[in-house]
């Protein structure tokens, strides 16, 4: 998939930030400014590890807004983050009081050993060139995690080979008594 990569652009509302959310690579011009709008992003099963990068442009808020400096994102399993905290699918996070930030989504589960469905539910953390914080962003990560063999083709290929090594066997076995009888 190649870096995910997003820009964040905050406004001024009655004296309030709010942000618009654009996913701007692979799939440019998908825009948000709400929850319920902001671009998620499908990680497809047994993909990899996939990078992130957020960046700040276009801040014409006077603010200086950048990433907070301390916990620059908050990262939960399957709901949404109520507090400091990085769930361990995320790693390599890098950026805190700067205007891009980067981590790694290791997309490792749901795995054959954790087969639940897994939305990485995040929250990004912002402050003012005072160190104030300022209204977050809170988009979705749904992993799609890796199976035992890889895909459900190589599954299946496996599955099928398998089955061929034992009918083969049973076939040897078979034959073996048949010449011991013979014999």
């Amino acid at each position: 998939m190649g870096l995910q990569k997003f820009e964040a652009t905050p406004t001024l509302v009655n004296g309030q930030v709010a942000w618009t959310l654009c996913y701007t690579n692979p799939n440019p011009d998908q825009c948000g400014n709400s929850k319920a709008t902001y671009p998620d992003v499908v990680v497809p099963q047994n993909n990899g590890s996939q990078p992130f990068q957020y960046k700040i442009v276009n801040d014409n808020t006077g603010l200086n807004i950048q990433f907070a400096s301390e916990n620059p994102i908050w990262v939960q399993a399957n709901s949404q983050p109520t507090g400091p905290g990085v769930n361990s699918q995320v790693h390599k996070l890098a950026g805190g009081g700067q205007k891009i930030l980067t981590f790694t989504d290791k997309n490792s589960l749901p795995s054959s050993t954790q087969p639940a469905p897994l939305t990485l539910t995040y929250q990004l953390n912002f402050t003012d060139g005072q160190g104030n914080a300022v209204t977050s962003i809170d988009p979705d990560i749904r992993n799609g995690g890796k199976t035992i063999f890889g895909s459900v083709n190589n599954t299946v290929a496996v599955v099928a080979g398998v089955i061929a090594l034992l009918l083969i066997a049973l076939w040897f076995r078979s034959r073996a008594r048949n010449v011991a009888k013979e014999g």
